[in-house]
């Protein structure tokens, strides 16, 4: 009887650990309802990777083609081939295998991908880039890849000749307005160390006689800057290497003590200067200071003294851009 019982009883067990048709359905479409909306998201990650690899790579492939130029001191082509969606480096032997030419097949990457259209030449018609011997593209212009439905655009830029994919597109811009805020911290530093007005005339924004627009180093008060616009040049009229398609303007306006973001049409001891840097691309950079005639050297001193009123610095690696900057020390004025 003992035996029996023992028996019944685990034969009951087993009974209840085990799983019914019911639930062995139901857990298979609750998987396949899983699977069916993972996997158009799993398929877009996978062409969003193959996408960025390659545009990554085609940028590369166009900063070695702009890098090889400028240390060879030669032009270097870059031809695509959409029809069969490969591009060469004509002239140039691959990394990889010294003895094979530089050819890239997007389809037969470990990421592959198609042409869409390149766009080079004047007109954007053309397939062909050219960089001369200082890094610099004939024109600019764009490619664009595809794979699973997307696309990605990697962009030549037509002054500085990097090509950047979606993914570099941060470091350029980044890189744009650090050269845009360089330029217009310069130019901010040479009008603050102007002094204030000019003492033989008053109440006029702009230069004054025997002054000319034409000849910066003349100037000699905050004022005279008010409505120059030129491309970056120093104050002698010497241009600044590096900056071709940018241009800087001033303003200088009177600003309202108690509220500085307001004008005012007379003179209250405060001026407003608002710099505006504009890139190639048509990008603005505006930079606001203010010059006041309190300043604490804005009185000449009791005896002659040399001052410093500015620190400035320009810094270039090998033919690479240059970088400028500089600030106003002090408020300065001329002796009486």
């Amino acid at each position: 009887m003992m035996r029996k019982r023992n028996a019944q009883r685990r034969a009951g067990h087993c009974h209840r650990d085990g799983f019914t048709l019911v639930e062995l359905v139901l857990v298979v479409l609750v998987v396949g309802i899983i699977a069916a909306v993972a996997s158009p998201r799993y398929s877009d990650a996978i062409s969003r990777y193959r996408l960025e690899t390659a545009a990554a790579r085609v940028a590369a492939d166009l900063r070695y083609a702009r890098w090889y130029a400028k240390t060879k001191g030669t032009t270097q082509q870059v031809v695509f081939t959409p029809a069969s969606h490969t591009y060469t480096l004509t002239g140039m032997s691959d990394i990889n295998r010294p003895t094979q030419p530089f050819t890239v097949d997007l389809t037969a990457t470990s990421s592959p991908v198609t042409i869409v259209s390149v766009s080079f030449g004047a007109g954007g018609t053309g397939s062909t880039l050219i960089f001369d011997m200082y890094g610099r593209p004939d024109y600019g212009g764009n490619v664009v890849v595809t794979t699973g439905g997307q696309q990605r655009t990697i962009v030549v830029d037509d002054v500085t000749g990097k090509g950047v994919s979606g993914t570099y597109k941060t470091w350029i811009a980044s890189e744009s307005q650090h050269k845009a805020v360089s330029l217009a911290r310069q130019l901010m530093s040479e009008i603050q160390q102007q002094q204030y007005k000019d003492p033989d005339i008053l109440g006029t924004l702009g230069i004054e006689l025997p002054e000319t627009s034409l000849d910066r180093s003349l100037w000699d008060d905050v004022d005279d800057y008010n409505g120059w616009s030129s491309t970056p040049e120093d104050k002698n009229g010497v241009a600044i290497p590096g900056y071709s398609g940018w241009t800087r303007a001033v303003t200088v306006a009177y600003a309202n003590v108690a509220s500085p973001q307001n004008t005012t049409a007379s003179d209250e001891g405060l001026k407003k200067i608002t710099v505006t840097v504009t890139d190639p691309s048509g990008r603005q950079t505006i930079l606001v200071g203010y010059r006041s005639q309190w300043g604490a050297l804005e009185k000449a001193p009791e005896a002659d003294s040399t001052l410093q009123t500015w620190a400035g610095v320009s810094l270039q690696v090998g033919t690479g851009d240059v970088l400028d900057g500089g600030t106003a020390i002090t408020n300065h004025a001329e002796d009486n």
